[in-house]
């Protein structure tokens, strides 16, 4: 019994669209007549039938489209101020040493020295529900506004907000990168007596 309810709780979400489906092969079948050979008969179905069971879909696909075509094109970062940073945190090849194996700024020197605790999120699309974010980059010691780095988030179509158990939002993947961390604290530090 517990088998059969694990089933049903994973493949319920399901059930609306095999209903969705059906619906649709009925709407093909019985309403949908038009003219000429059977080729032509059977590609112009076809296409309907995909075009209607999409449809639910369209804001997901259209919405993940924008996203990526905002995260390409309007998120960055800004550099406003570049801070001084002691021989200690540079090689002989005057590369920074704040990062780790991985490519991340290390988890010691962001949580002594980085401040990204200012946040402002702001609706950008309420029609894809689509969030801007800005988050302010700030020098701890000092109190130095470093700069600022914007993103996009996008919260799901209606069917998996209404579906899905999992209702967490895709953002600009290039924040994630460890190239991107290492290019954005380069960008703020300098080595001690070299100009901004």
């Amino acid at each position: 019994m517990k088998e059969f309810m694990g089933f049903f709780v994973l493949t319920g979400p399901l059930f609306p669209f095999v209903i969705w489906l059906i619906i649709c092969l009925f709407l093909v079948k019985y309403l949908i007549t038009p003219k000429g050979s059977a080729i032509r008969r059977r590609s112009i179905k076809l296409l309907v039938i995909i075009f209607l069971a999409i449809l639910p879909f369209s804001d997901e696909i259209i919405g993940r489209a924008y996203l990526a075509y905002l995260c390409g094109n309007k998120a960055g970062t800004d550099v406003y101020k570049t801070v001084e940073l002691p021989a200690e945190f540079w090689d002989k090849d005057g590369n920074l040493t704040i990062f780790n194996e991985q490519g991340y700024i290390n988890r010691e020197f962001w949580l002594e020295r980085i401040d990204e605790s200012n946040v402002h999120t702001e609706q950008y699309s309420s029609m894809f529900d689509i969030d801007k974010r800005i988050t302010y980059v700030g020098y701890k010691l000092g109190d130095v506004a470093l700069g600022r780095i914007t993103t996009f988030a996008f919260k799901g179509g209606w069917v998996s907000k209404m579906f899905s158990a999992n209702r967490g939002t895709t953002s600009c993947q290039f924040v994630y990168e460890p190239e991107f961390s290492r290019r954005l604290y380069c960008s703020y530090f300098r080595p001690t007596g070299k100009n901004k």
